[in-house]
């Protein structure tokens, strides 16, 4: 009986403890280190939403990013902004951000819910363009980006 018990919690051990750490993020104090980490930071009301469907290398380079060995299946989402204002990177007018659907979790997804302005962190990646994932959410209210 002890030996089928220590097997059980060692499988389950196996099968659930990489998954719950799969999605580890580098968390900041305040919403200045936040920004300093972002390469870009603005604050958005997203506009559109579409899947893309070749994403799987350039999520192979943010979950390396992550630390991250395991391959991402998930079919990744571009949203498209509508920039209020900048707060750090060049200005424009609307931003296409790269993401994993969803809401946290092992891919480090993150949704955006269309004609809610938010602020949004996104890293910028060679060959890969703009992205986020949730290790990037703004943890502060909207008044600390813009002080």
């Amino acid at each position: 009986m002890h030996a089928k018990l220590v097997a059980a919690a060692a499988m389950f051990c196996i099968l659930v403890c990489p998954i719950a750490d799969a999605c580890s993020c580098d968390v900041q104090d305040n919403a200045s280190e936040e920004i300093d980490y972002a390469d870009i930071v603005f604050i958005g009301e997203a506009i559109s939403e579409k899947r893309e469907a070749a994403w799987h290398s350039a999520w192979r380079t943010v979950m390396g990013w992550f630390d991250q060995t395991y391959f991402v299946e998930d079919r990744g989402v571009v949203t498209r902004f509508s920039v209020k204002r900048m707060i750090k990177g060049p200005s424009a007018e609307t931003i296409s951000v790269s993401h994993l659907p969803g809401t946290r979790g092992v891919s480090c997804g993150v949704s955006f819910p269309i004609n809610e302005t938010i602020v949004v962190r996104v890293r910028e990646w060679p060959y890969s363009g703009l992205i986020t994932s949730s290790c990037l959410e703004a943890r502060f209210p909207v008044e600390d980006y813009t002080q």
